[in-house]
């Protein structure tokens, strides 16, 4: 039991791990398009690049939480 616990810590350690890798490379895109738009004449391209990132995060949330409620046993529609 105590072996099986131990994994199920180590498991959400490499989520947790995981998922804020996957959340800092928007963040680091979505910095970068903001010194775009305030520093060159491209703000189409650099706005563009900031949605795309937001739609990224945004997925990876849903991701995660559909993630966790199924963990929780819960419907991925339950509030």
């Amino acid at each position: 039991m105590a072996d099986r616990i131990h994994a199920l810590v180590l498991s959400e350690r490499r989520l947790v791990q995981d998922v804020s890798h996957e959340i800092r490379s928007p963040l680091a895109r979505l910095s970068f398009a903001i010194e775009l738009a305030q520093n060159s004449e491209d703000r189409h391209g650099a706005f563009a690049l900031v949605r795309k990132q937001i739609n990224t995060l945004t997925g990876l949330a849903t991701s995660l939480l559909q993630t966790t409620r199924a963990s929780d046993g819960r419907a991925a529609t339950d509030e």
